[in-house]
């Protein structure tokens, strides 16, 4: 099954927020946000096509560091304007419910304007609504249906080391991010059959007399 290259495909990494909390590690009470999530990297690929990756640091004026030194603006201008606003149809996993809304909280907070996007396309809303998992993470699906779960990693640290400069870090977390992106991609088409409406992205012609898909 192909896909059409108007279709992108993506995933984002962020890096931790940071707010004052009351009680305890496991039941926190927050009182106040101090640093919002940021993004620090995107994967994405359009159709079939190579998977592609864009991080903060590979921004000209770079600092490494924790959450509050870095500055996503490049990054998020880059994710408007060469990924979303080069697509007519959004897809991911969870993106209805993170991504999207992490990218239009950047945008807004940077003052930029709003992608030009037609449609998003959410895979873990489509394996609910289909298929009944114990799991819909996009690890177990893609596990379960041949095509090998996330990359195993250090955790956070990993996540923290790659914010300030560890080049070491910074290729495991590029390699996660574009894993993600290959699993959905993998998933996706799995369940594209039972998502009618997406057929026009995937290689058919729409008959112009009664408007059905060959």
């Amino acid at each position: 099954m192909e896909l059409g290259r108007e279709m992108v495909i993506y995933d984002l990494e962020t890096a931790p927020w940071l707010a004052w909390c009351y009680g305890n590690q496991y039941e926190p009470v927050v009182a106040k946000e101090v640093v919002p999530t940021k993004i620090i990297s995107i994967a994405y690929c359009f159709g079939d096509g190579p998977v592609r990756f864009k991080s903060i640091w590979d921004f000209p004026g770079f600092k490494s560091g924790f959450p509050e030194k870095i500055d996503d603006k490049k990054l998020v201008t880059f994710i408007r304007d060469e990924v979303l606003n080069k697509a007519s149809i959004a897809v991911g996993h969870n993106s209805d419910g993170f991504d999207i809304k992490t990218i239009n909280e950047r945008i807004k907070f940077h003052n930029l304007t709003p992608p030009n996007l037609n449609k998003t396309y959410d895979t873990l809303k489509m394996y609910r609504k289909y298929l009944k998992n114990p799991s819909n993470k996009l690890g177990y699906l893609s596990d379960k249906y041949g095509y090998g779960g996330k990359l195993p990693h250090e955790g956070v640290s990993m996540f923290i080391k790659a914010m300030s400069g560890d080049e070491k870090q910074q290729k495991v977390l590029e390699k996660y991010n574009k894993i993600d992106v290959e699993r959905t991609r993998s998933i996706l088409k799995d369940i594209l059959p039972f998502e009618q409406r997406l057929k026009p992205v995937w290689g058919k012609e729409q008959c112009q007399k009664c408007q059905g898909y060959n």
